[in-house]
């Protein structure tokens, strides 16, 4: 068995639930280490316990009052609780863990708890073995707290169980929401916490960078900055969790001077630290962290440059919207791409038939520039990429065909709600009459991809179908999005998401704005397109960019392009330094 610390090995209780992991084959993995499984059931839950010195630091700014009630919304490995109980008795308290209270879902939390304090098992009143987000402040016989420190479970939507997704749908029923339904779970106990909180109160928590930088992020920290009179967020770059076996960046929050009202005169700012202890020498030198406004606005100002330069630029310029000159949506849904794509080598050593396959653009990096040719996708199968999807006669297929569907573990076909809406379960949409490509993550920039060859492409793009109308211009439209203009918009528009990528919606590309003037542009604009597909296939995107922005300069001008171009550069470093996973 490999080894394990002992909070991993309290985890392992928590997977009897989970289902067996699966290889590339669909089957069932006939080898996993103990810690690969741990790291997922973590990963699954968003357990990532805190370190002891994180939380007594958190706990010392917080704790002012030996009197103070502190709880922790889910206290896991307990280590803001252990720490709170050593700041009450620094501050006079005899009987500290009279003060505490907290919530968890985990009964391995609990056992953490009996193993703190041999009092505080036995007031099992305070410490409550149900969902934060399923209770209120009665549950706690309507006390409210003077302290909230927590460090909440970090778990996208994308990665929520049905139990998860069913307790924020009932959440978001009964409370005024500034979260969207796909937010992470962090999000809504950071909003669900201010119930709990008595005036003048603060409190301190751990949370995902992203809380700075994803759309949802932004309309959190507006949310707190208007019920504190202090809000500082600290933005550390050194990652706390990585003994864990994660990535995730972080951010400290820091707010005091709660009221239930919004206040007209709060103030708010933003630290970066490289590492935490330059967050605790800061902390030794100041405890009310009030001088930082002016870096803040430093940090805030390439956003609100690029807000306002984009803002005038529209005011001048007759445009529209993508959402209102097409039709966007997600690209095919395989289901299971692993099982279902595969290269002409894989397959023809299956015996399943070349008429039985489908190219298929599964990612934007099978793209170089920005269109695709018939010449592209020969060049992929020739090269063994994985872009052949099974597309087999539902009513003849080959007998190759047949056994390898057969194959296929009939467990996980049942539980894929893909498959059991299809009315013949392995076959996709299969839709080649999107005019666009458009990639839904992207690292350095996003790319409007001209779809040349009736290819169709797979959910980690999205078609873009334009109006009958707009046809004509879907070449000036890609060169567009190439300019200064349109990557500054989509930054804007969009969110950072995992290891600093910048993620568009459905939704968020809709807002994408589109100039009229792209309808009738000039006789040149293919043969500048044609130069800018070359110059970004060859990685010189600068180059691309700035001859996109001087054939766009004759609608906008030239010197609010260059300043756009100079922007963009240090708005998207802050985006890609951010390393998380959410």
């Amino acid at each position: 068995m490999d080894d394990l610390n002992y909070s991993d090995r309290m985890q392992l209780p928590v997977l009897d639930g989970l289902a067996a992991p699966f290889d590339a084959e669909g089957h069932p993995e006939a080898a996993i280490s103990i810690n690969q499984v741990v790291y997922r059931a973590k990963r699954q839950h968003g357990v990532y316990y805190t370190p002891s010195q994180v939380a007594e630091l958190l706990v010392r700014w917080a704790i002012r009052s030996k009197h103070d009630l502190i709880l922790e919304p889910s206290f896991g490995g307990c280590a803001f609780l252990e720490a709170s109980v050593n700041q009450l008795r620094k501050l006079g308290c005899n009987t500290p863990e009279r003060q505490l209270s907290g919530f968890d879902i985990d009964p391995q939390a609990f056992i953490h708890l009996a193993k703190l304090d041999s009092c505080l098992c036995e007031l099992g009143n305070r410490f409550i073995h149900g969902d934060f987000l399923s209770s209120s402040v009665s549950h706690l016989s309507g006390q409210k707290a003077d302290v909230i420190v927590g460090n909440p479970p970090f778990v996208p939507y994308r990665r929520m169980d049905a139990t998860q997704r069913k307790v924020i749908e009932d959440w978001s029923k009964n409370h005024t929401s500034v979260v969207k339904k796909d937010s992470s779970l962090w999000a809504y106990f950071l909003q669900h916490a201010l119930q709990f909180l008595k005036p003048g109160g603060r409190m301190a928590w751990i949370l995902p960078s992203s809380l700075l930088f994803v759309e949802y992020g932004h309309a959190l920290r507006a949310l707190v900055q208007s019920h504190f009179k202090t809000t500082i967020f600290i933005d550390l770059q050194e990652q706390l969790f990585i003994d864990s076996g994660t990535r995730e960046r972080t951010v400290l929050l820091f707010s005091e001077g709660f009221s239930n009202i919004p206040l007209q005169n709060s103030k708010a700012a933003t630290l970066t630290f490289s590492r935490f202890s330059e967050v605790e020498s800061h902390f030794a030198q100041t405890k009310t962290l009030t001088s930082t406004r002016q870096r803040s606005r430093q940090q805030d100002e390439p956003l609100e440059k690029s807000a306002e330069l984009i803002a005038e630029a529209l005011a001048k310029t007759p445009h529209l919207t993508l959402g209102e000159i097409s039709n966007v949506l997600i690209g095919d849904v395989v289901g299971d791409t692993s099982y279902f794509v595969n290269s002409q080598t894989a397959w023809s050593l299956l015996g399943i038939n070349d008429d039985e396959l489908l190219p298929l653009l599964t990612k934007s990096s099978q793209v170089s520039g920005i269109r695709i040719t018939r010449s592209n996708v020969s060049k992929m199968i020739e090269k063994g990429r994985k872009c052949l999807l099974l597309h087999p006669n539902s009513s003849k297929p080959s007998k190759a065909a047949e056994e390898y569907l057969a194959a296929y573990p009939m467990a996980k076909r049942e539980s894929n709600a893909t498959f059991s809406r299809r009315p013949v379960w392995f076959l996709s949409s299969y839709d080649d009459t999107a005019d666009l490509f458009f990639p839904s993550l992207s690292t350095i920039g996003p790319r409007i991809i001209v779809n040349s060859c009736k290819l169709a492409c797979a959910n980690s793009l999205y078609r873009i179908h334009l109006d009958a109308e707009w046809r004509v211009a879907k070449f000036a439209i890609a060169l567009y999005g190439a300019s200064s203009f349109a990557q500054l918009s989509a930054e804007l528009i969009g969110g950072g998401m995992g290891e600093g990528a910048l993620k568009l919606n459905p939704s968020h590309l809709k807002q994408l704005p589109v100039f009229n003037h792209l309808y009738d542009s000039g006789s040149d604009t293919y043969d500048i397109f044609i130069k800018v597909d070359r110059l970004i296939a060859r990685g010189r995107l600068k180059e691309a960019r700035k001859m996109a922005d001087e054939w766009l300069a004759p609608v906008l001008d030239e010197k609010v392009l260059t300043q756009m171009s100079d922007v963009l550069e240090v708005v998207r470093m802050r985006r890609r330094d951010y390393r998380c996973e959410l």
